[in-house]
């Protein structure tokens, strides 16, 4: 047998076994198959790098959210503006200084030393981590 027909004897039956055991069986079918989302990827890589947290993890980030929410809510209303605007909602200084009817100096003042009132309040609510 020339070796060109030997060839395609060859991976015609291979590509017959392939059908047989692979999409008969149902294991595994390209119809079936759902994608990952984006994020999935980042969650694997992190399981593989060993940073996926730990129940005590979660429950102490928990703990932080609760503490930092509160520590937000007790600071004057013009600082929590401000912080929420530049944080949450990511404008820049200038865009808040808009919103808040003050100057663009004024609001970046008042960012730089609401962050500082709100880091002094978690510290003293118990938040080590950003004890300087």
């Amino acid at each position: 047998m020339p070796f060109r027909l030997w060839l395609l004897r060859n991976a015609h039956e291979r590509l017959l076994d392939l059908e047989r055991n692979h999409l008969r069986a149902a294991k595994r079918a390209v119809d079936r198959e759902v994608p990952l989302p984006d994020h999935s990827s980042l969650d694997l890589f992190r399981v593989l790098r060993g940073d996926v947290p730990t129940p005590p993890d979660e429950l102490q980030a928990k703990e932080h959210g609760r503490i930092v929410r509160r520590c937000l809510a007790e600071l004057p209303e013009l600082d929590r503006q401000v912080l929420l605007l530049r944080v949450f909602d990511g404008l820049k200084n200038v865009d808040v200084a808009r919103v808040l009817d003050i100057t663009a100096d004024a609001a970046k003042k008042r960012f730089a030393r609401a962050l500082e009132r709100l880091r002094l309040a978690v510290v003293d609510a118990g938040i080590r981590e950003l004890d300087e």
